[in-house]
């Protein structure tokens, strides 16, 4: 069969050079994978056997050999450095080079690292009671979250209002008007405003 079309080759080409590609990629990923796992059970191995003792399966610590845990801030590099100098106690020479450097990848991952540290004890979520004027802000903005989008006005201040005794109702309502504060002043006959004539009114002010 005769491929006439130049772009249903180039088509066919492409599309097998991705699917190669992909094959090689995930055959190539799957050995590294096995290769690190590998070295990380190398590690673990070699700490089990001569690093557990003192230190703990876990890095615990061991009372009283060395109760403290083992954890740190070094790289893997220090971390290896070290190990090469003076673990196991009195017989370093046990543990260098390679096997020096596998054991700080264990430990460094496994528990010895802050990251590693985060992982193994992550932060306890702590429940708190809310006090009374906390739970009805909470309920206010919840019955208020199904009203809509609400739109702030322009206008800032209380809402001030006169009536002329207490029903507190339209009927009764003299002054109405948008004051900045909340000020309660009088004038040599007792009425907060001019346009009160009565001896017994109500105030009120509302907004925030």
């Amino acid at each position: 069969m005769k491929f006439c079309n130049k772009n249903f080759r180039k088509t066919f080409l492409r599309d097998w050079l991705i699917i190669g590609c992909l094959v090689f990629f995930t055959f190539t990923g799957n050995r590294l994978s096995g290769k690190v796992c590998a070295q990380s059970r190398q590690g673990e191995k070699i700490y089990l056997q001569k690093c557990a003792k003192c230190h703990g399966r876990r890095g615990e610590g061991v009372e009283p050999v060395y109760p403290e845990p083992l954890v740190g801030d070094l790289s893997i590099k220090e971390l290896a450095e070290y190990i090469e100098e003076t673990m196991p106690e009195k017989k370093p020479e046990e543990c260098v080079g390679p096997e020096a450097t596998e054991v700080a990848k264990h430990i460094h991952y496994q528990f010895y690292s802050i990251t590693a540290q985060a992982r193994n004890k992550p932060p306890r979520v702590a429940f708190s009671r809310l006090t009374n004027r906390q739970y009805r802000n909470c309920v206010a903005d919840l019955a208020l979250s199904f009203q809509g989008e609400r739109r702030i006005g322009t206008k800032r201040g209380l809402t001030l209002r006169h009536y002329k005794n207490r029903g507190l109702n339209k009927n009764n309502l003299v002054v109405e008007k948008l004051v900045p504060v909340v000020d309660i002043s009088f004038d040599k006959e007792g009425k907060p405003d001019e346009k009160i004539e009565f001896e017994k009114f109500t105030t009120t002010w509302k907004g925030s």
